[in-house]
């Protein structure tokens, strides 16, 4: 085994949906003296795809699958020498080796006495394939109210797309629901995965930090001064404008100005199940669908026509942006 592997002795994953605070989440724990995350990036999930066909022991030839690490984008922000990175590896490695070298090589060029390392990434279709990689991995689940992430992504411009991450209540509820569901099922099959609420992180920050270095088995440094530490590329700088700056806890219920009272309405509908699950209570008595009609009979039909292809879609594929 690569001697660089002794850095991976805490691996933990940050899963959630997208605009829950798992950024938010990684760049405060990043701030802690022992733990590493790097950078977003999605080779994991394309070397788990040869996986899907291959045993995770299977020797393939390095030279391949280093092919597919830097041909990804996102992986050149870890900024690893392919060079020092083939000196490691044998001709012939498995994935699970690969996946696990490159994570260590990486931790210990952070840091030689790192003691965690994190990865953040949209990783919850593909968990069971994932966790398979990391000895005694640990899940932080960041789970923010629905209708505070949909409003998040009407209001927040995909890089790849250039376009608002989502604009329909409907297929923004169903997202949040299916994900949130594959989160509870991934907590009551593995014992090691704690439930971070996005709203207690910014209104009781010192106290769930301090929760979360226990699970960890990191001693709790409290809230240090801001550093650079947690490097978010400069084309996610607009995506992610108030990492770095002074938490503000009224970001917690802008949704209730941001969204019309149908998008509420229609949202809670179809996730209102999942959101009273989790605590968060309902605006509005759905017993009475009439006064949804004259929104949902277009919008619905809309959903219908257009949105649930793609929806299908994107939860048959791994979300690679």
């Amino acid at each position: 085994m690569c001697k660089y592997h002794t850095s991976l002795k805490r691996p933990f994953f940050i899963l959630g949906d997208s605009r829950s605070g798992t950024t938010l989440l990684a760049y405060l724990l990043s701030r802690h003296s022992s733990v590493i995350i790097p950078p977003e990036s999605n080779f994991v999930q394309r070397l788990i795809n040869i996986l899907l066909v291959n045993s995770i022991h299977k020797p393939v030839k390095k030279y391949k699958l280093l092919d597919i690490v830097f041909s990804e984008c996102k992986f050149q922000d870890w900024n690893i020498n392919r060079e020092k990175l083939e000196n490691v590896l044998p001709d012939l490695v498995s994935i699970k080796e690969t996946i696990l070298t490159i994570c260590s090589f990486y931790a210990y060029k952070q840091s030689h006495n790192a003691e965690a390392f994190g990865i953040k990434k949209n990783l919850i279709g593909i968990y069971d394939q994932a966790s398979s990689l990391f000895n005694n991995l640990r899940v932080l689940w960041v789970i923010r109210d629905g209708r505070a992430v949909f409003y998040s992504k009407k209001i927040s411009i995909k890089t790849s797309t250039n376009r608002p991450f989502e604009t329909n209540p409907l297929t923004a509820a169903s997202t949040w629901s299916w994900k949130n569901k594959k989160l509870e099922n991934i907590s009551s099959k593995y014992e090691n995965t704690i439930k971070i609420q996005y709203e207690k992180l910014l209104t009781d920050t010192e106290n769930v930090l301090q929760g979360i270095c226990s699970f960890l088995d990191l001693p709790y440094e409290g809230i240090p001064h801001p550093t650079v530490k947690y490097h978010i590329p400069d084309r996610y700088k607009a995506l992610h404008k108030n990492i770095g700056k002074k938490l503000d806890q009224s970001r917690v219920d802008a949704w209730l100005n941001g969204l019309s009272p149908r998008e509420i309405s229609f949202y809670e509908l179809i996730a209102g199940d999942m959101l009273l699950k989790h605590g968060y209570r309902l605006m509005y008595d759905h017993s009475n669908l009439a006064s949804l009609f004259g929104y949902t009979i277009s919008s619905a039909y809309n959903f219908m026509i257009y949105d649930i292809p793609s929806f299908v879609t994107r939860l048959s594929k791994y979300d690679y942006d």
